[in-house]
This record gives structure tokens, C-alpha cells and sequence, in this order.
């Protein structure tokens, strides 16, 4: 049985505390992968394409909030994501 990229990424464990929270893990990667796919190449330009492309792309990724994360909320998910964990759930 195949899975969707969303039900894959629901697996990964994030490493952010509930507190101050906004958005789901799930929604973040997926504006990643979709921005890195545009051809973004930078956290700041994955921020930026968010920002960009407003509320339908939030509302179809999931978002709660309103507005996507900045390129600092970026870097700081990113040094704290398990990897491995991470590349393991892309190679299943």
C-alpha cells in the first residue's frame, strides 16, 4: 500500500517544544519541499516563497496560522530535526 508524502512526514518526530507552537511540523516540511522544488535554495528564499504565495498555499499545506515560518523559524526547526529519522522515512 503506497503512503502520501503526508502521511510520511506525520512520522517524523519534531523536535520543537508544544509551547509557542503555531503550526504542525508537517506543513513546514511540506512548503520546504514545494519551495526547493520551485528551485529555492536558501532558507530565507523558502521564506520568502511562502510569504509569496499567501493564503492558498498556506490554507493547501495545512497551515493554521496565517502567515508561514521566517527564515530564522526555518533554521532553528532544522538544526534541531532528527536527520537520519528523516532520511530513513524518505527511503521506505
Amino acid at each position: 500500500m503506497s503512503v502520501s508524502l503526508f502521511e510520511m512526514l506525520n512520522r517524523l518526530p519534531d523536535p520543537r517544544k508544544s509551547r509557542g507552537r503555531s503550526d504542525s511540523l508537517v506543513p513546514i516540511l511540506s512548503l520546504t519541499i514545494v519551495a526547493t522544488l520551485a528551485a529555492c535554495d536558501s532558507l530565507q528564499a523558502i521564506a520568502q516563497f511562502g510569504r509569496h504565495h499567501g493564503l492558498t498555499l498556506t490554507h493547501a499545506l495545512g497551515f493554521r496560522s496565517l502567515n508561514t515560518p521566517s527564515a530564522s523559524t526555518l533554521s532553528r526547526l532544522f538544526q534541531a530535526l532528527d536527520v537520519e529519522a528523516f532520511e530513513a522515512l524518505l527511503q521506505e
